[in-house]
């Protein structure tokens, strides 16, 4: 289960910060 909520709150993420947070 905390595979598919980690996907599902990454990609929100991304879409309110840069890309830099994920690449960093």
């Amino acid at each position: 289960m905390s595979s598919g909520v980690r996907p599902e709150v990454v990609p929100t993420r991304n879409a309110t910060e840069p890309n830099n947070s994920l690449q960093r």
